[in-house]
């Protein structure tokens, strides 16, 4: 398989980059910041493997970025931070798995093989802590939505257009149209005024008309 590494993390990243290598499969990793996504969208990887920590803003936009570049890859975070908001959000998001940097190597590969499968990498601890977190908040609307997908469907109710949300949030308008795609389909509405009054409804944006959310 074509594997990229996005880590700063010399050791960990050389150390993982090894273990592949050594397994037959071909690896390119992290660079430079400059024109970090290009380096990774010219690789053409079939799996990315990311520590969200590398970047300075919203790694779920990047994971939705590198998406819409290279249609079928399968983005999967590997970080030492396990908190639980954030695996939630990135799986929401569309990560095809969250490990962790503690992960023995036996069933690191496990989770390359259930990657080829189509299957979720997520080790047995992450599902386990995953169906802990949401059990508790079944009735949570707030549980409905990522960050960043509250933050686009408040300034929609401001009546910012498309390529006004993107500046103020500062992602791209097709990452804004995505995101408002992604939040129809979980408030099973079918525009973005429904979507509104329904998130409105639900308690997901405030009705004061500024730029503060849950």
């Amino acid at each position: 398989m074509k594997i990229f590494l996005l880590d700063k993390e010399t050791l960990f990243r050389d150390g993982v980059k090894s273990l592949l290598t050594a397994a037959g499969h071909s690896v390119n990793c992290f660079l430079e910041d400059i024109a970090l996504i290009e380096q990774v969208i010219s690789f053409s990887p079939e799996v990315i493997f990311m520590e969200p920590m590398i970047f300075s803003g919203d790694p779920n936009a990047v994971l939705i970025s590198l998406k819409e570049s290279l249609p079928g890859v399968k983005v999967v975070f590997i970080t030492a931070d396990e908190k639980h908001a954030r695996i939630v959000d990135a799986i929401q998001a569309g990560a095809d798995g969250y490990l962790s940097k503690h992960i023995e190597s036996v069933d690191f590969f496990e989770m390359l093989e259930r990657l080829k499968r189509d299957e979720p990498a997520i080790t047995p601890a992450i599902a386990d802590l995953l169906f802990k977190v949401l059990r508790k908040r079944p009735g949570d609307a707030h549980a409905l939505l990522t960050e960043i997908e509250r933050k686009v469907i408040t300034h929609a109710a401001e009546g910012f257009s498309n390529a006004a949300i993107a500046v103020a949030i500062g992602i791209s308008e097709n990452t804004v149209k995505f995101h408002l795609k992604k939040v129809n389909q979980k408030l099973h509405t079918t525009n973005r005024t429904e979507a509104v009054m329904v998130a409105l409804q639900n308690g997901l944006i405030l009705k004061s008309g500024s730029n503060n959310y849950p």
